[in-house]
Parts: C-alpha cells; structure tokens; sequence
C-alpha cells in the first residue's frame, strides 16, 4: 500500500516542475483522496525534504546568556558540626540576671553525665542596657556584664577543661553589634569591637557561632530559636512549632519553656524537637508573671539516631 511520501518522492525526481509550492497543487489535484488540501501536500513535502523546521530548531545555535552585574554578595550560613557522643546544652542564663540555684544544679548535671561538648545556646549575657527597650539606668553595666561572662568561663572551662566550648549567639548577645551600627557604623569592621573578641573568647577556648548558624549533632540541628518567627511558635506548643517551621530534628532555647513534640514521616522516620526551660530568673520586672520553667538539655549523639533528655529544674532539683 502506497502510502503520501510514496508520491512526494516520486513526483520530485521530475526536474521540470518549478517550486514545491506547485508540486503541492499538483499533488492534491492528482490525489484528492490521500491529501485533503494543497496545503496538507505541502506539508508532506517539507517532511520528505527535511524541512518541516524540526531539524532546524534542533541544530540551531543556542548563545548563552549571563548577567553583567557584579556576582552576588556570600552568605554564610553552613551548618557547625559537632561528632561527640556525649553533649551538655544550656541556654537563657541571661547573667547577671541568671539563677544560680538552677545553674548549679544543671552543670552539675553535665558533668556527672561526662559531657565531652558544652553547648552555650544563646543568651547567656543580658546585655541589658544594649537593649532597644527602656533602661532603668540604676541596672548593672554592659561592663559588668562582660565581666561576669569572663568569671563564667572561667568556671566552666575549670568544671570541663577539655572539652569543646560552643557559644551560640542568641538574639540577646546580637545587641551588641547592633548597637554599633545603630551608633558607631564606622567601628564595625574592626576587630576590637566584634563580640567575640569583646569577651575574650578564645582566651577560654571558647567558640563562638554567629549569624544565624545552625549546629548540627548527628540528625539534631541545634538552634536558639528566635531564627524563627515567634507568630508560629507562641499560640501553640513550642516544639511542634520548631517542628512545622523545621520539618527536622530540632532543639532550642529562647522561649524559657520545656517542650516536646514527636512525629514520624510516611517512610516510618521519627522526627524529634525539643525546646529547653532557661537558667534566670523566673520572675523579671519587666514580666513578672509567665510560664517559664528552668531547665536544659543532654544529648547522646550516635550519628544515625540520637536521644535528647529534655531536663527540668524545680527548686534547684533536676527532673
């Protein structure tokens, strides 16, 4: 059975006919049950031929495109690993305002445990009078403050002196470098004012992760939690609030409140968030009344699984 290509490609071995646009007419006029217009010819004609255009737009030159702007400004957020097994977190200490009862009670705690890694979680200074809120000037200084901070490290590289120190910049410790920028922008790039040279950091052994920065234990990601909008977190509980905002293992501070929240995914893994109670005061002026509670946490890291024990503290006694 002789088929529409059958005839294009007879009729064009015929040199005499001029263009393809008159084989096409010819075509139809000879066979008006194969083709149902000259233009339907025609179109078998450029198949036949190779020129139907699909051949051409895909062999056709693609130019690249580029931007001329300036390449874009780098970002650092790469997570902070931590490989040890045992690891002690407190977070929300807010010195001078802190409570030494439950302080105590929780490096305690810690060490009894062996923990091989500390993790300061954010807001463990106050720096109080960095605040954007109103001051009562009558408050301890930001130099007393720093003062404090450098005693603090000093007891707890005594209470763990080979340890690794990790200090996790928190929304409270950020007021410093803002308050430069708000008031002396010029200093910024200087590393006498950045905050961990301030505190003298490295004199203690003692790391300091800024800019957001997650770290990262296993399949836990440690944060401090005010890296998440708090309109998520606040009406409800606060782990299932790191976890909705997260979709990951999570554990932070920030909130002063105890709270768990498990689930697991349709593949039967389990996801695990926690958030810690605080080691300050329980009663601010500025909030008297709240529902905080004291605590923090102690992590077993096996890589592949882990085990939180998201602790409280009532009247100095670990729960």
């Amino acid at each position: 059975m002789r088929v529409k290509s059958d005839f294009v490609r007879e009729l064009l071995k015929d040199n005499t006919i001029p263009s393809k646009r008159k084989l096409s007419q010819i075509l139809f006029k000879k066979h008006p049950d194969l083709f149902t217009s000259a233009e339907d010819a025609r179109r078998t004609i450029r198949y036949v031929t190779g020129n139907d255009g699909k051949e051409k737009r895909s062999i056709k030159k693609i130019v690249p495109w580029t931007f001329t702007i300036p390449n874009p400004e780098p970002e650092d957020f790469s997570k902070v690993e931590v490989n040890d097994k045992r690891i002690g977190i407190l977070s929300d200490i807010h010195l001078p305002y802190y409570d030494k009862k439950a302080l105590v009670s929780a490096i305690n705690s810690i060490k009894a445990f062996e923990a091989t890694t500390l993790i300061l979680n954010g807001d463990i200074i106050d720096c109080y009078h960095l605040s954007s809120f109103d001051k009562d000037p009558r408050n301890r200084s930001f130099k007393y403050e720093l003062d404090m901070l450098k005693n603090f490290f000093e007891d707890i590289r005594k209470a763990f002196p080979k340890a690794r120190i990790l200090y996790k910049i928190g929304n409270h410790e950020e007021r410093y470098e803002r308050a430069i920028l708000q008031r002396i922008p010029q200093l910024i790039d200087l590393d006498l004012v950045s905050f961990e040279n301030v505190i003298k950091a490295k004199d203690y052994g003692v790391e300091v992760i800024k800019n957001k920065r997650v770290i990262k234990i296993g399949k836990l990601n440690v944060i401090h939690g005010h890296e998440i909008r708090a309109g998520i977190i606040s009406p409800v509980n606060i782990a299932r609030g790191f976890f909705l905002k997260t979709k990951a293992s999570t554990l932070g501070g920030h909130h002063h409140r105890t709270s768990e929240h498990i689930e697991h995914d349709l593949n039967g893994d389990f996801i695990g968030c926690f958030s810690t109670g605080c080691l300050c005061g329980l009663t601010p002026g500025y909030m008297p009344i709240n529902s905080w509670n004291h605590g923090f946490a102690l992590m077993e890291n096996y890589g592949s699984d882990f085990h939180v024990r998201n602790l409280k503290i009532i009247n100095g006694k670990v729960l």
